[in-house]
């Protein structure tokens, strides 16, 4: 497996005195998730249903980081080496920053 994760925008959620402004930010969190060619694409499945769970509804208090589309898994293939079959599972999140 293999984590990125990724800023992709940011909106102005409200304006106001310095200190008082609501910047949002998105972004996505991808795992890559490869098994064997040939038989491993039923424990790709798996295991993409497990990190799958992970993300979904998961909210953290103290960053603010929110995930609130659920996940999901693009099932990507077999790679151009014929070894590896790939699955990635997608998880967009935002949060906050206060200006």
């Amino acid at each position: 497996m293999r984590l990125n994760i990724a800023s992709a925008a940011a909106d102005w959620v409200s304006f106001g005195d310095p200190g008082n402004n609501t910047e949002r930010n998105f972004g996505q969190v991808t795992v890559n998730i490869f098994t064997s060619s040939g038989g491993g694409e039923g424990d790709g499945i798996e295991f993409a249903d497990q990190v799958r769970s992970v993300f979904r509804s998961w909210r953290d208090v103290t960053s603010g980081v929110r995930f609130l589309v659920p996940p999901y898994a693009r099932q990507i293939g077999i790679d151009d080496t014929g070894n590896w079959y790939q699955i990635n599972v997608v998880a967009p999140f935002q949060f906050d920053d206060f200006t």
